[in-house]
């Protein structure tokens, strides 16, 4: 993995970044057995400042997809566990009408690994107070693979309601979307 970010993004690594991505490849390596591996222990969130991480592990829990997600520093945040980068959420502001704003959450990530420990629960309730924080935020919106039952089952768990289908959503796996939708109170 350090071999292909070298690759990716030529030899200008710094050190820290080279430390980075040789604790994302461990992480990586564990977590392709797709099974919890992890006790509890320290789960964070930080901004995200440095983007190469995120393109990891976008590719990694998206099976070699890549998006080129907005980052914005307010918008989106890295997930740590035991000060390791296991996750990511990236949301991004779009106008409804006249003044009011709509805060879209573009993607959200764990890898397998660690989910079902409270991070992904986590990585949400940032975007939900967000934008339950900021002025003229009138909802907090998503798109969720229709298959994806526990990812359905935590953002219903959490307020969201399905607005709509979108067949063919996803077209790189073929599968269909539902959009789904949580009012703020602002």
């Amino acid at each position: 993995m350090v071999y292909r970010l070298k690759e990716d993004f030529g030899d200008g690594l710094t050190n820290e970044e080279l430390e980075i991505a040789w604790k994302l490849e461990t992480m990586l390596v564990m977590s392709s057995q797709k099974k919890t591996i992890c006790q509890p222990g320290s789960i964070y969130l930080d901004e995200i400042i440095n983007t190469k991480p995120l393109q990891v592990l976008e590719s990694s829990i998206f099976d070699g997809e890549n998006n080129n997600l907005p980052v914005s520093k307010n918008l989106c945040r890295y997930a740590y566990y035991n000060d390791v980068i296991v996750g990511f959420i990236c949301c991004e502001m779009k106008d409804i009408y006249g003044n009011w704003k709509n805060l879209y959450y573009s993607t959200i990530g764990v890898l397998p690994a660690y989910q079902r420990l409270g991070i992904g629960q986590q990585l949400l309730s940032f975007a939900v107070n967000t934008a339950r924080s900021l002025k003229n935020v009138r909802e907090l919106t998503l798109h969720a693979r229709a298959d994806n039952k526990p990812a359905l089952e935590l953002y219903k768990k959490n307020g969201f309601v399905v607005n709509l289908l979108i067949k063919n959503f996803y077209p790189r796996c073929k599968s269909d979307a539902y959009y789904l939708l949580l009012h703020t109170a602002n």
